[in-house]
């Protein structure tokens, strides 16, 4: 009979986990600036006109933010004070006086998944 010994060999990938993940969050930056950029210049889907602003309220209302969950990544939103319309330009809505949809923000992450993958496909420094 023959036994083998294997040694027993441990790596430790903390400093590893915590490149890749700093990596991954200033690819996420990026995406959500231009994704932002997008939106604010009226990224628009086909079939939709642009949406208008005449105060410029709601464009203004476009932020990127870092999200609060544990694995990090950023947020695009709109709306807030002085841009409650926001979600109603974006989807439409029935009401007293219906509004067709004139989405930008859906529009300008559609725009910007090809951007989004080459950006997580670079290599580390």
């Amino acid at each position: 009979m023959v036994t083998a010994i294997f040694p027993r060999v441990n790596i430790d990938t903390k400093d590893f986990e915590q490149q890749l993940h700093e990596h991954l969050d200033d690819k996420a930056a990026e995406i959500a600036l231009q994704i932002k950029k997008d939106a604010k210049a009226g990224a628009y889907s086909s079939g939709h006109k642009k949406f208008k602003d005449l105060s410029g309220r709601l464009r203004k209302s476009i932020k990127r933010k870092k999200s609060k969950f544990d694995d990090g990544g950023y947020i695009v939103k709109a709306g807030g004070p002085g841009a409650m319309q926001a979600w109603l330009i974006e989807h439409g809505h029935g009401g007293p006086r219906p509004a067709a949809p004139h989405p930008f923000l859906k529009p300008a992450l559609d725009k910007n998944i090809n951007f989004a993958r080459e950006k997580f496909n670079e290599k580390m420094k």
